[in-house]
């Protein structure tokens, strides 16, 4: 008795061990799917430096995609992962939000929408945003005549958080404040690599505006023509 007790035993972990190890292949196979593998910034590493991912672990992600030279697909907003996919729902622009199929190579490269990333971050922090909390003035001119000035016209962005900012318009009357006005446009942004991706709230695509912030026309694109052109 005791020897066929012995024989069930030893056949049952036969068993549970080729079952572990069909796991390990279909792993291998298949590559991670967690979402512990996925937190990273990830760029593109193949044909466009430009394409960036980046999901972080307090479950939010931001996305740039490049499609032509002056236009960047761009979302941000919260992610889930589950059985090889992550959904992500962009914060402002519903159409956008969307479920991506990925897996984790096992050299540790990303297949995300048909590209190839490699790991470029550990996490989120490696997208430093140099601009929350600012109000960056980008433009603007004096108001007057010949001999007198009664005001001035700015154009600035506010950026309230880490994508949120809105794009004002003002004016400010010396003498008049009662005249004085400010237009505000909600937009939303992704800062990177001393670049920004804006737009307003229901669009998702950009040009890729180069941020100096030294300069009085600090974010500005070159349009195929050779010039700057302001937000």
């Amino acid at each position: 008795m005791n020897r066929i007790y012995l024989l069930i035993i030893t056949l049952f972990m036969m068993l549970a061990s080729c079952s572990n190890s069909n796991d390990d292949v279909e792993q291998g196979e298949n590559g991670n799917t967690n979402k512990e593998c996925i937190v990273a910034l990830w760029q593109d590493s193949d044909k466009e430096p430009e394409n960036v991912v980046s999901f972080a672990k307090d479950g939010t992600y931001k996305i740039i995609l490049k499609k032509s030279d002056y236009s960047y697909f761009f979302s941000t907003g919260r992610y889930l992962v589950n059985d090889g996919k992550v959904s992500c729902k962009d914060n402002f622009v519903e159409s956008t939000s969307k479920e991506y199929t990925f897996s984790i190579d096992t050299n540790g490269t990303l297949r995300f929408e048909g590209i190839v990333f490699k790991k470029v971050g550990v996490e989120e922090n490696a997208l430093e945003n140099k601009l929350n909390g600012r109000n960056q003035k980008y433009g603007g001119y004096t108001m007057g005549g010949i001999g007198y000035t009664s005001g001035e016209a700015n154009y600035y962005v506010k950026f309230t958080n880490d994508y949120t900012a809105y794009k004002v318009f003002e004016k400010v009357y010396y003498k008049e404040p009662s005249k004085n006005s400010s237009k505000q446009t909600l937009m939303h942004y992704v800062y990177f690599d001393n670049h920004l991706y804006l737009a307003e709230e229901d669009h998702s695509y950009s040009p890729k505006y180069v941020v100096d912030l030294n300069e009085s026309n600090c974010f500005y694109y070159i349009n195929e023509k050779g010039e700057k052109v302001l937000p």
